[in-house]
């Protein structure tokens, strides 16, 4: 049971409740990936969209 929940109150929802956690990915080199996707794509390897902005750490764009 969170700490907010023992001292505060028992019945406060858990989405309220602060929390914290720490990266632990391992950063890289983007000039690399920068680099290399252009040249691979361009010889018709397929990469994932969603393969590639995971890896360079870029959201989705968002409508509106």
């Amino acid at each position: 049971m969170p700490y907010l929940q023992i001292n505060v109150d028992p019945n406060i929802a858990p989405h309220r409740i602060p929390y914290f956690e720490f990266d632990t990915k391992e950063y890289e080199d983007l000039s690399v990936f920068a680099d290399a996707i252009p040249k691979l794509t361009g010889i018709g390897v397929q990469i994932s969209e969603s393969w590639v902005r995971d890896k360079l750490g870029i959201l989705e764009p968002q409508e509106g």
